[in-house]
C-alpha cells in the first residue's frame, strides 16, 4: 500500500467535522470513519448481526436507536468494549480495502477522520496523526449543539475518551480549533504546506 494515509484525531466538539470539510474543498480524498461505520451497520451485514445479537433491546424490526447504543456503551466500559470487539475488526477491513483502491487509482496521500483512531488500532495504517484539539467548554457546547445533549451528557461523552493531554504524546501535528474560523484556515494551509513538502521527502529519500 504506497498511499500515505494522514489520520485527523480529536475529541468530540473538538472541529474534527470542519477540518475535514476543509480539506474536501482543497481537493483531499478524507475518509469519515463514522460513515464508514454507519455503512457496515446496514441491516443484514455482519456488523449489523453481530451488534444486534449483542445490544438487543436497542434494536427493533430494520432499525436500532444509535443514541441509546451510544449513551449505554459511553456508561459502561465493558458495554463499550463489546461494541468495540464487533466494530472495529470491521472498520479496519473496509478502510485497508478503500486504501488500496485509492492507491490503485493513483492517488498520493488521504485522510481519514477517526475518533477512535488508538482504541481501534488503525493507528499502525497511518503514516502521520494530526490532533484538532479545543477547549473544554468549547467541546462542551459544541457537542450540545450538534447532538441534543445536555451538558451533562456531552461532558460524559468526553470523560469517557482518551484525555487530550495523552493524545498529544501520540501525534506527530497539533492544530488548536478553539478560535473561530479564520484561524483554522490559517492553520490548515500551514499544515498543507507541511505534508507536502514531507511527502516529496519520502519520496526523494526511496
Amino acid at each position: 500500500m504506497s498511499i500515505k494515509v494522514f489520520a485527523l484525531v480529536g475529541l468530540s466538539g473538538s472541529g474534527k467535522s470542519l477540518l475535514s470539510g476543509r480539506l474536501r474543498e482543497l481537493g483531499y480524498e478524507v475518509i469519515d470513519c463514522d460513515k464508514v461505520v454507519r455503512d457496515l451497520q446496514q441491516p443484514g451485514t455482519a456488523c449489523w448481526n453481530d451488534m444486534k445479537a449483542a445490544f438487543p433491546d436497542v434494536f427493533s424490526g430494520d432499525s436500532f436507536d444509535r443514541r441509546e447504543l451510544g449513551r449505554q456503551c459511553y456508561a459502561n466500559d465493558e458495554k463499550m468494549k463489546l461494541l468495540n470487539s464487533i466494530v472495529h475488526p470491521k472498520v479496519r477491513e473496509e478502510l485497508i480495502r478503500r486504501f488500496e483502491t485509492l492507491a490503485e487509482d493513483g492517488k498520493e496521500c488521504c485522510f481519514i477522520e477517526a475518533p477512535t483512531l488508538f482504541e481501534s488500532g488503525i493507528d499502525s495504517l497511518c503514516d502521520l496523526i494530526i490532533l484538532v484539539k479545543a477547549d473544554r467548554e468549547v467541546s462542551i457546547n459544541r457537542i450540545m449543539k450538534r447532538d441534543g445533549m445536555t451538558r451533562e451528557e456531552a461532558a460524559a461523552r468526553l470523560d469517557a475518551q482518551i484525555p487530550v493531554t495523552e493524545l498529544e504524546k501520540k501525534v506527530d501535528l497539533i492544530i488548536d480549533n478553539s478560535r473561530e474560523i479564520k484561524d483554522l484556515d490559517i492553520a490548515i494551509d500551514r499544515m498543507c504546506e507541511y505534508l507536502d513538502v514531507w511527502i516529496r521527502n519520502r519520496g526523494n529519500s526511496k
